[in-house]
């Protein structure tokens, strides 16, 4: 299943250098530095290869502190954006949920481990992987890349809340297989 949204453009060419192997020409990445880049093809909310979703992040300055190394915290909110869009790409909508009063996801845990710092201007990818999917509770592990260099890991306990009671409950039976699916 790939539902994915794309945004096909071409990076402006700034300077034509020549490149040293004689193809094409040099362009501006935008990541500071020349290539010979001459289009992208950029799935903004993400796709499933096989059974990870591959999420994109640009470090953004916000993201970062004064020295232009993303915030600890920032981290989460990368790996929260990436279960969302997971959950929307899968074809469930979690403000129905909430509209009908029906259940929500909660977080129960977090591990983090921080193995190399982001840093401002880094295009991340957030790879999700379910590990367990149970009829209250889904696990995942989340690790935040920067191209093959791994950056933060995060194992991440999720469960299903009813609106009504507070209490834990079941998740949807569509939820549930779709989730289940990619284990």
């Amino acid at each position: 299943m790939k539902a994915v949204l794309h945004i096909n453009f071409l990076i402006i060419q700034l300077l034509d250098r020549g490149p040293a192997t004689g193809q094409g020409s040099s362009y501006w990445t935008g990541a500071g530095h020349f290539t010979t880049i001459i289009s992208m093809n950029l799935p903004i909310t993400g796709l499933l290869d096989g059974k990870t979703y591959l999420f994109p992040v640009r470090v953004y300055f916000g993201d970062t502190d004064a020295g232009g190394v993303v915030y600890h915290s920032r981290y989460l909110d990368f790996a929260e954006h990436a279960r969302s869009e997971l959950l929307r790409l899968l074809g469930e909508n979690q403000q129905k949920m909430i509209s009908s009063g029906g259940s929500v996801f909660v977080i129960r845990k977090i591990a983090a481990d921080y193995h190399r710092p982001g840093r401002l201007d880094d295009l991340l990818t957030v790879r999700t992987s379910v590990t367990a999917c149970a009829r209250v509770t889904i696990h995942f592990q989340q690790d935040i890349m920067r191209d093959e260099e791994l950056l933060c890991r995060m194992q991440i306990k999720a469960g299903f809340v009813s609106l009504k009671t507070g209490r834990p409950g079941p998740m949807p039976d569509s939820w549930r297989e779709k989730i289940a699916a990619l284990l």
